[in-house]
């Protein structure tokens, strides 16, 4: 959902997912999936990622990850 789209959007950040088994797709499905560092894909929020939902729940995420697992946010914005 872009800022100018009535679509609400529920974001969530999974973490500490494990791959069970091979999900079932459509047949006009194609999904990629591609584990990301935490670090590069906040890096990529800031300098790449275009899409505001994705970026959104990333950054509303940082202060539960940063209580949870004890990250340096400043280690992760430089």
């Amino acid at each position: 959902a872009t800022r100018n789209s009535p679509t609400r959007f529920h974001p969530f950040v999974a973490l500490d997912c494990l791959k069970v088994k091979n999900g079932k797709l459509d047949h006009i499905e194609d999904i990629a999936v591609e584990k990301v560092p935490l670090k590069e894909w906040v890096q990529r929020c800031i300098f790449e990622v275009e899409e505001p939902s994705a970026i959104v729940a990333t950054f509303r995420a940082l202060p539960y990850i940063q209580k949870k697992y004890g990250i340096d946010l400043n280690d992760l914005l430089s």
